[in-house]
């Protein structure tokens, strides 16, 4: 792949969208690091028509710059305005960009995290275990959920006492519950969950800590998440 991307330097031009994106992603799983080829894809992605993008091309693209720990906050500040009128949105596409912005906190969006929580929200049946538990634990990271105060109520139906976001998590939760119900999730699966657990995520504003909600929903499955 090293190879392949130095045969790249200089012929960026010639690239399709998808091309881009496929380099991107494929340099992001292979760890492959060329500066000159990814300033070339930088530059040329700081001036092309983003309209010419698919929305998956996008978000494949962004995600494995920020996988590399590559581009400008300029860069990714542009195509996050792109994603946000964009409308066809899948699950996949909605976890790649929550971590891009996991990843370059320094550039989160604002209104594309509430976008994502909306989408999140009114599709919640269509996500399966992988993207729901990356997308979840992203939003934690990002200390997003103070966001779903703006969600449009009609989307949160709350238990008495609940904040806003006591009741998404209840709800991320209780997916997470249905899928394991389907197909018992396997131990790496309930080690994803677990981390929404994670020290630095764990106590909400709600004062409820994901670990209660976790055994909550989870008494048998998630043993690993017992409160002590």
């Amino acid at each position: 792949m090293q190879q392949v991307s130095s045969f790249l330097e200089g012929r960026v031009r010639q690239l399709s969208p998808q091309n881009m994106a496929n380099l991107a992603n494929a340099c992001a799983k292979l760890k492959v690091h060329n500066q000159r080829l990814f300033s070339e894809l930088q530059n040329r992605a700081a001036v092309d028509d983003l309209g010419a993008f698919k929305l998956f091309e996008l978000t494949m693209f962004v995600h494995g710059l920020a996988k590399l720990r590559y581009g400008v906050p300029e860069l990714y500040e542009r195509f996050f305005d792109e994603m946000v009128v964009r409308y066809d949105w899948e699950s996949q596409a909605v976890a790649q960009v929550l971590d891009t912005m996991r990843r370059k906190q320094l550039h989160c969006h604002d209104t594309l995290i509430r976008l994502m929580l909306e989408h999140m929200l009114k599709n919640l049946g269509e996500y399966n275990v992988h993207p729901l538990t990356q997308a979840v634990y992203c939003l934690l990271e990002l200390d997003a959920l103070d966001l779903t105060e703006s969600i449009p109520s009609g989307l949160l139906v709350m238990e008495e006492g609940e904040t806003s976001s006591r009741c998404v998590m209840r709800l991320f939760l209780e997916r997470l519950k249905q899928l394991h119900e389907l197909v018992p999730l396997t131990p790496i699966q309930r080690l994803h969950a677990q981390h929404w657990c994670a020290p630095t995520v764990t106590e909400m504003k709600s004062n409820i800590t994901c670990n209660h909600m976790l055994s909550r929903h989870f008494v048998d499955p998630f043993t690993m998440c017992q409160p002590p």
